[in-house]
């Protein structure tokens, strides 16, 4: 295994080229609300702590592929949206929290069927106390998928790469996979994958898939109990699902596995403060660089700075070019 720990000056200039790429991005958008309150003592009637809400400090954040979508936007992109929202006051909080950033929902499908996916993540003294997730995650309906699949025959001819984000919501069926591979192939595009299904079906004509180790561990079968266990399973997975696979690993940084190669990345943040969303910075900033005209290596080695920068913030977060840029240089120069 090669390990790569420093490049040169040419991923600035990769930076550079982010801005105006544009993104298709197909996936489960989530709407991320925060609740934020201060808890001093303990229910008289149960062994739970009391919350005392904070009013008007609720917050609303893009999440899911929706957030993918506001980290590509942060860094200079721009977005192409697929996906399904339900038919309530939830789309318009997403939609209003999406072109915050830049992002238009102009590929966003109403399914009746469902809500809009809303994560309500409660917090006191910057600790997360709960999660409370509303959702329905039966797969879309052939009536929605072609809807979906409208807007990304047109969409997918201007972008510059694909993202399938997949967060196991319903929006990602086997069908309308196959058919994005076909029209990406069709068109010349690259398709990095966000897996979330074991099948491989889900993978084969994609140009990479980025699991995590424990997603990587269920989709090979194989226990990640030392460096030799890493390495089957990537080696496995690049070949059951015909691909370039890039396991990402928290703390231990990244692994790429390519035909004839494995490359590791070790980690670049200084700190980890929250791991929400890290993964959508990742495949952003990967078809952000794909897009740009890097080299598959170079790509993983930006995503890798990207990451370190959001781990380090406390919720759903993102970087722009400048923050990358300016963390670039600072390890260059052995912060």
């Amino acid at each position: 295994m090669r390990t790569v720990h420093k490049h040169d000056g040419k991923l600035l200039g990769i930076v550079d080229r982010f801005n105006g790429k544009k993104i298709l991005l197909v996936g489960d958008v989530i709407l991320d609300k925060y609740t934020f309150g201060e808890v001093s003592r303990i229910s008289p009637e149960a062994p739970v702590p009391i919350l005392s809400i904070e009013r008007g400090k609720d917050k609303y954040v893009p999440g899911g592929a929706a957030n993918a979508a506001n980290n590509i936007a942060a860094l200079g992109g721009k977005v192409l949206l697929a996906s399904v929202t339900g038919n309530d006051s939830r789309r318009n909080e997403l939609i209003s929290a999406l072109r915050n950033q830049g992002v238009e929902p102009d590929g966003l499908v109403v399914d009746e069927s469902r809500p809009t996916i809303m994560k309500t993540r409660v917090v006191a003294q910057n600790q997360q106390l709960i999660r409370i997730d509303h959702e329905k995650t039966h797969f879309v309906l052939t009536e929605i998928e072609n809807k979906i699949l409208d807007y990304i025959s047109d969409a997918i001819q201007e972008a510059d790469a694909v993202i399938i984000s997949d967060y196991g919501k319903g929006v990602i069926t086997k069908s309308l996979v196959k058919q994005v591979f076909a029209l990406a192939k069709k068109y010349g595009k690259k398709v990095i994958v966000d897996p979330k299904q074991s099948d491989p079906e889900y993978y084969r004509g994609s140009f990479l898939v980025t699991p995590n180790l424990k997603e990587a561990s269920e989709l090979s079968q194989v226990e990640p109990l030392n460096e030799e266990d890493i390495i089957q399973m990537g080696k496995k997975l690049a070949l059951e699902f015909g691909t370039n696979i890039l396991i990402t690993r928290g703390k231990d940084g990244m692994s790429l596995f390519q035909a004839n190669e494995v490359v590791h990345i070790p980690t670049k943040a200084r700190e980890v403060y929250d791991v929400s969303g890290a993964g959508d910075t990742v495949v952003g900033t990967l078809a952000l660089a794909l897009a740009a005209g890097a080299e598959l290596v170079d790509a993983v080695v930006l995503a890798n700075y990207a990451a370190g920068i959001v781990v380090g913030k406390f919720g759903t977060a993102t970087t722009n070019a400048e923050e990358l840029k300016k963390y670039i240089q600072e390890e260059a120069r052995g912060h």
